[in-house]
């Protein structure tokens, strides 16, 4: 069959009731609104992860920070207790007896101190200092001579803080001290 230029281009017109092929076709409006609707989906997903990421860190920050301050608070008490064979002003006995008054701690009991400040604006820092007798006794550590028979100090610093959401946390540290024994 031979067609004529007539029907050869009539087969080339645009035709309303034949679907338009190849690269001419296009997005429907639905399509379009679907795809936004997943698309929206997914960056509120990812925009809670990142708001979890960055609680998470700043969790992270804040527990290192809190250990920092009290690891801190330990070091300082160690190195009151041990400045006794340097002639220093400090040991074991100022410890017990000068320091807790020195630095406003108070009395929790006859062998108990206890303190607390603010290392930073958001944590409290608290420490307590009790004192383990030898023998078992336990003496009142406002005489002097009964701070002589304390051979072991408890240092127990706790570091707390409220995190964004309002929940608390603390980072307790204790150490054990011992009355070091010198040979003269």
């Amino acid at each position: 069959m031979v067609l004529t230029k007539t029907q050869v281009n009539s087969n080339r017109t645009w035709n309303p009731e034949r679907p338009i092929r190849g690269s001419q076709a296009g997005f429907t409006l639905i399509e379009i609104l679907i795809a936004l609707a997943i698309f929206s989906i997914g960056m509120l997903g990812i925009l809670s992860s990142v708001n979890s990421v960055m609680f998470h860190q700043a969790n992270a920050r804040d527990m290192s920070l809190a250990t920092l301050y009290s690891t801190q608070k330990i070091e300082e008490i160690k190195q009151i207790a041990t400045n006794e064979p340097a002639g220093g002003g400090f040991g074991f006995d100022y410890l017990l007896g000068t320091w807790p008054s020195a630095s406003t701690m108070t009395s929790v009991d006859n062998w108990t101190y206890s303190d607390t400040d603010t290392p930073q604006t958001g944590f409290t820092r608290t420490w307590t200092l009790s004192a383990y007798p030898a023998g078992g006794s336990n003496p009142h550590l406002a005489d002097a001579a009964n701070r002589a028979q304390v051979n072991m100090v408890q240092v127990s610093v706790t570091t707390s803080w409220t995190d964004s959401r309002g929940n608390t946390h603390s980072v307790p540290i204790s150490v054990l001290l011992h009355r070091r024994q010198f040979i003269q």
